[in-house]
């Protein structure tokens, strides 16, 4: 078993068909290594709903402390994964709806560096937590077919761009703003692009 919280192995990548990494019609990759498994000493603690039928959540124990993957379930369907580390959430937090993956956390000692999440199966938003308190906001927006439609980055800043996209994913539109990406005006730039054949 690792004797560290630092043991173990995940990555989170984002990339698109040519494998560039942060395009604007990028699809997010979670790959997470399989934790160790818990030694033989470990112990499964198991929590049952009040009628018996379904249970709860379960998670290994090691000295009386969370180390593996603790999985939660409403009523028998998952809704959630976390990877502990010697008590510790270390690696990746996953969340389920009907048994869907709608959100992915990336921990690294019980801190959050990376929050994923996605609608309707789409990536909806992604967002980066630096140690010095930082942050990075990516958000996405697609139409009911699943093509994206405009793509956000803002920051501890509160600057946000936002690019809109044509059906042939091409930039139409291109604004900064200050405070807030949803207020006409908070719009400090404003840039429109036209196309011969759109």
């Amino acid at each position: 078993a690792p004797s560290t919280p630092g043991a173990g192995r995940f990555a989170v990548q984002v990339v698109d068909a040519s494998g560039a990494a942060d395009d604007a019609t990028c699809t997010v990759q979670v790959e997470a290594a399989e934790p160790e498994p818990p030694p033989a000493s470990a112990t499964i603690e198991r929590v049952m709903s009040e009628d018996g039928k379904y249970v709860e959540w379960e998670v290994p124990l090691v000295d009386g402390k969370p180390h593996g993957i603790r999985r939660d379930y409403l009523k028998g369907v998952l809704d959630m994964e976390t990877t502990y580390v010697h008590g510790v959430r270390h690696g990746l937090m996953k969340s389920y709806t009907l048994g869907r993956l709608s959100g992915v956390k990336r921990f690294d000692r019980d801190r959050v560096q990376e929050e994923i999440s996605y609608l309707n199966g789409e990536l909806s938003s992604r967002s980066l937590y630096g140690e010095d308190g930082s942050e990075e906001h990516f958000s996405y927006d697609h139409n009911d077919g699943g093509r994206l439609t405009a793509h956000s980055v803002g920051g501890s800043t509160q600057r946000w761009t936002v690019r809109t996209f044509d059906k042939k994913g091409r930039v139409i539109r291109h604004r900064v703003l200050q405070g807030s990406r949803f207020r006409e005006d908070a719009v400090i730039e404003s840039r429109d692009f036209t196309y011969d054949d759109r």
